[in-house]
């Protein structure tokens, strides 16, 4: 067959086609050509509406958003939207390790805040919410409900005084009942009195929320264990320290680290 018939042939089957599905056929490839990003291919970056930054694969993949006002996102995304597993590095030094959905902290996840607070469990739509531990700074550990970030519902804290001397045993102290609005409401406390040759576990239930009047159910350390005893607070403590989660560095690039250190307070 000779390559004039072949080229007749292929005029003569285009002319067959109606003029829109030629008009159709022709633009696609000019978008393939023009935007490749649109089918994964390549890296894109533009700049958000919020005036953030993103540089990664489209419509999904690995890629990072960043600004001054909002810190750094690297991990999982889907159309310039952090989707899937992130890091979220803060202006403030606090960081976001875990799922995301649609921008938000969704789904499992950790907080690590600049104070050095940690939060890990449940997050919905941005906030701590579910069922989550908060290792408290302080010492103190709280296990139990949350809602947008604050103890709410049903719960426990266990913190412990600290040994006078070494003579001392620490004494483990606990709230167990409900929370609102951040603040134990209802249930069962307790707290130590130390005087010069004795200490003093006393535990009480709050019988008015509102204007907390309490009564004292007992003055004996023996008596608190009807609750928990010393060795079961202590396990219960320590196998929640065993428990408490590290944050891992991610591999970070020269552009990320710079960026780190002078906008999100991060220096490792």
């Amino acid at each position: 067959m000779r390559t004039a018939d072949v080229i007749s042939g292929e005029w003569i089957c285009l002319s067959l086609l109606p003029l829109t599905m030629i008009r159709l056929v022709l633009l696609s490839i000019a978008l393939l050509a023009t935007y490749p990003l649109a089918f994964g291919q390549a890296d894109t970056t533009f700049v958000d509406k919020e005036g953030r930054t993103f540089s990664g694969l489209w419509p999904e993949g690995k890629g990072m958003l960043f600004s001054e006002k909002y810190g750094l996102t690297i991990g999982d995304f889907a159309e310039g939207v952090p989707n899937g597993h992130c890091i979220r590095f803060k202006p403030n030094g606090g960081i976001y390790d875990g799922e995301m959905s649609e921008g938000k902290c969704f789904g499992n996840g950790h907080y690590f805040a600049p104070n050095g607070t940690i939060t890990t469990g449940d997050w919905y739509d941005g906030y701590a919410t579910g069922r989550d531990t908060v290792y408290y700074s302080t010492g103190t550990i709280y296990v139990g409900t949350q809602l947008r970030g604050r103890r709410h519902g049903e719960g426990m804290n266990i913190h412990y005084t600290a040994a006078k001397d070494q003579r001392t045993a620490r004494v483990y102290l606990f709230s167990e009942g409900w929370f609102k609005d951040g603040e134990f409401s209802d249930g069962i406390r307790t707290y130590v009195s130390q005087g010069r040759s004795n200490t003093w576990i006393i535990t009480f239930s709050v019988k008015d929320v509102h204007n907390w009047q309490s009564r004292f159910t007992n003055r004996y350390a023996e008596e608190a264990d009807q609750y928990y005893s010393q060795q079961e607070l202590a396990r219960m403590y320590a196998e929640l320290i065993l428990h408490k989660p590290s944050f891992n560095p991610p591999d970070l690039t020269a552009f990320q680290r710079d960026f780190l250190s002078k906008h999100c307070k991060y220096s490792r």
